[in-house]
């Protein structure tokens, strides 16, 4: 179902309209009910529309240090759009979605790639690294990530400091025939 940017626009304003009522208590008990209803059937088309315009968010639940507790991670909040974890309401990240998926849809910046069957697609881009004629410290520093070059300085330290260690032990000593005993 393809929806020109405007009517997407306006679908995403309306639940923003109405989470806001929501979140505000702005509504008369009678029209709660009703309220719930109309988010519960534009929240599905409007979850679809933010992450078209990847302005979609997982979010991680953690209890406050003190308290403690399950640790909920990856979690997407348009299916718990209504529940309330540690007193706090995923209402006001849902709007922040919704308002920055309306303003890629007025910037333009949405270009959807297409399949053949004209269904929009995720597309994985791998860049491959060129190997060169020959592996150089140089090509090596430009190439490896910094966290291997502590990995290997905090390696080869702490071999250095074993091996100090080590040749203070008699048995060591003597496999190396440095023993100095009588």
């Amino acid at each position: 179902m393809t929806q020109a940017p405007e009517e997407k626009i306006d679908i995403l304003n309306k639940l923003d309209e109405l989470l806001e009522r929501k979140f505000n208590g702005e509504y008369e008990e009678s029209d709660a009910a009703s309220i719930r209803k109309e988010i519960n059937e534009i929240v599905p088309l409007a979850r679809q529309i933010v992450i078209e315009t990847k302005c979609f968010k997982l979010m991680n639940i953690a209890p406050p240090p003190a308290i403690g507790g399950a640790v909920i991670q990856n979690m997407d909040p348009f299916d718990t759009i209504f529940e309330r974890f540690y007193g706090m309401s995923f209402i006001p990240s849902i709007r922040d979605m919704l308002q920055q998926s309306v303003g890629v849809l007025r910037a333009g910046e949405l270009i959807p790639e297409t399949q053949a069957g004209g269904e929009p697609h995720e597309r994985m881009v791998y860049k491959q690294l060129e190997m060169p004629e020959r592996v150089t410290l140089g090509w090596l520093v430009h190439n490896v990530p910094v966290s291997f070059w502590f990995w290997l300085v905090g390696l080869l330290g702490a071999a250095f400091a074993f091996g100090i260690q080590a040749s203070k032990w008699e048995f060591v000593r003597q496999i190396f025939g440095v023993c100095t005993c009588a």
